[in-house]
């Protein structure tokens, strides 16, 4: 999984990035989904980082079943909690943060492209 660099984020920059190094980006992806339940709304689990990967990895498999493909996760941490976190952490600590986040708080941009591109 890759991490942004934050000063200055522009998705547009990310892609462009992503993009010349023979990336394509598919969707943002969440670990987690609202389900409404016992009279509210409640983050439940339902992917893992290794299943969006398989599933790309399956469906481009489906158009092209010769090639090899890899996935890559790009953590979107410009998500309102991030920032606000970001805002009254030092880096260390908010790394750290990063690294004990619940799945409910990651979302992915989503890039695939040809092994060996």
């Amino acid at each position: 999984m890759e991490r942004l660099p934050q000063e200055g984020f522009s998705f547009s920059k990310l892609r462009e990035q992503k993009e010349a190094e023979g990336w394509h980006f598919f969707k943002r992806e969440g670990l987690a989904q609202t389900k409404f339940q016992d009279g509210k709304f409640n983050e439940i689990p339902y992917q893992t980082e290794d299943s969006i990967k398989e599933k790309y990895i399956s469906a481009m498999k489906a158009q092209d079943p010769s090639s090899k493909y890899e996935v890559d996760l790009v953590l979107d941490e410009n998500t309102e909690k991030l920032r606000k976190l970001r805002e009254i952490s030092s880096e260390e600590e908010y790394r750290g943060l990063l690294d004990n986040l619940h799945d409910a708080d990651k979302s992915y941009f989503v890039f695939v492209r040809k092994a060996g591109s």
